[in-house]
């Protein structure tokens, strides 16, 4: 596998974690302005 594969790969699935990260946070804020 190619080194340019490897990190495209990563920067994906660090992406795809900073983008479900965001989410979570933003309903638990939510949450806590409902509170």
């Amino acid at each position: 596998m190619p080194k340019v594969v490897q990190k495209m790969l990563i920067f994906l699935r660090t992406f795809v974690l900073l983008q479900s990260n965001s989410i979570f946070s933003c309903l638990l804020f939510s949450k806590l302005i409902h509170h």
